[in-house]
């Protein structure tokens, strides 16, 4: 009798379970400090002083160097009023009208936040300051924060990277890394039952749906044409990397779809992935083994050129769904196997414009939350918001130290989830104040 031979998916499926132990069950804690990370990028330019970094100091407009969220206060509302509060080593900005949210965040988890402030960017445009921020280099062509640690650390895994939010840059590692699309076209790439509909009963044109033959069928085409090209265009270097990459490529995409289409079933062809539902993706992910990093998105616009009272609603809606991330993690045993890395490309100007908005500013901040030296701040802007210097060592400020630069920022990231930032950012040193001695 003649045995049939599995077919490539059903080999892929059969790797796939041989390098992913626990899959539905949990990872096992990273090995030798290798730490998961989670980047959640708040695009268009957060105001720190809502929170971060304050400076409530400003009695009316036109009269202080900062007009922070205190020249919004109503006063004909008592309940209406800013203040510094300190949680643990934390002093953060609240008002508990406005932005509830903080409270309740920064009581619950101090002890896992370091805020980075000072954070220069050296630019005013968006591009350019998310370049910085995401990847350590002015160049949108390099891998960011999460696309390297996957490709470091998730080499086994199905993804090493997966981009939730839109704004990842995969640069030469995007054979490792998968994105949802801006509208969530992967649910229809993972199930096309989910992008066309069947045609009406008794239709002269049925929906064609190919069948697992046809599937391996073109697979296998695929795959030959592949190695086509590598018997054409080997040339022992650029090529040969391409076409590699291009083979892993179609393979950890036949294991996504084979092993990630349940945890992405929320997704709705058309529609952006709300913040929560990308925050709990995540945490799915790499509970499942089928990435190691991920980059999420607020999905707000924090860009408030025209009405910066806005940043109330985002920071108390971040407050929210940051604690709820971080609640996920805690309830499967996380904590201290991820970093979540809360980043935006620049801060707001010190003053409004005439419309009652900020314009950009090449400053900012950024939480550091999970694996981290909690109850903790590093860094700081002075009377005009500006980043000043700082030991890079410990975070303390230092008038003989140096400004804390997105390189820095982006070495001392990749550090804490035990990667070489040398290999990435060659001469960079690290920030390391956030770093658990």
């Amino acid at each position: 009798m003649r045995l049939s031979s599995p077919s490539r998916r059903e080999l892929l499926m059969a790797a796939a379970g041989a390098m992913v132990p626990g899959i539905g069950a949990g990872r096992t804690p990273p090995p030798g400090g290798a730490r998961h990370l989670i980047v959640v990028f708040a695009e268009g330019g957060w105001d720190v002083t809502f929170c971060l970094d304050p400076k409530l100091s400003c009695s009316a407009r036109g009269s202080c160097t900062v007009e922070g969220p205190e020249v919004d206060q109503d006063p004909l509302d008592p309940l209406d009023r800013e203040a510094v509060e300190t949680f643990g080593g934390l002093p953060v900005v609240i008002n508990d009208l406005k932005r509830p949210s903080v409270r309740a965040f920064f009581s619950r988890w101090h002890e896992r936040i370091h805020i980075v402030n000072g954070i220069w960017t050296g630019s005013i445009a968006h591009d350019p300051c998310r370049y910085r921020i995401l990847t350590g280099t002015p160049d949108g062509t390099r891998p960011d924060l999460a696309s390297i640690t996957g490709s470091v650390h998730g080499e086994e895994l199905p993804l090493g990277a997966v981009d939730l939010s839109g704004w990842g840059i995969a640069g030469p590692l995007a054979s490792s890394v998968g994105r949802i699309g801006a509208q969530s076209q992967i649910s229809a790439l993972l199930d096309d039952t989910r992008s066309f509909r069947a045609p009406a009963a008794g239709s002269p044109y049925p929906l064609f749906r190919a069948s697992a033959v046809d599937d391996d069928a073109t697979e296998a085409y695929l795959r030959e044409r592949t190695l086509a090209l590598r018997a054409r265009f080997s040339d022992g270097g650029a090529n040969d990397r391409a076409i590699e990459d291009l083979l892993r490529s179609r393979e950890r995409a036949e294991r996504l779809r084979q092993q990630g289409s349940g945890i992405l079933s929320s997704l709705q062809v058309g529609e952006r992935a709300r913040f929560a539902q990308q925050a709990q993706m995540a945490v799915d992910l790499i509970v499942a083994g089928m990435c190691h990093s991920v980059t999420i998105d607020t999905t707000y616009d924090w860009d408030t050129h025209d009405v910066n009272a806005q940043q109330h609603l985002y920071w108390d809606d971040l407050c929210r769904e940051l604690g709820a991330l971080m609640q996920q993690l805690e309830d499967r045993a996380l904590l201290d196997q991820v970093v979540v890395a809360v980043l935006s490309e620049m801060t707001r100007t010190p003053l409004r414009n005439l419309a009652g908005g900020k314009d950009h500013w090449g400053h900012t901040s950024a939480m550091l939350m999970g694996a981290v030296a909690g109850d903790r701040v590093s860094g700081g802007t002075d009377h005009l918001l500006e980043s000043q210097p700082m030991d890079l060592q410990t975070g303390e400020l230092s008038s003989t130290g140096a400004l804390n630069k997105y390189d820095n920022l982006t070495a001392g990231v990749l550090e804490l989830v035990g990667i070489d930032p040398g290999a990435w950012l060659p001469g960079v040193e690290p920030f390391r104040g956030a770093h658990v001695a």
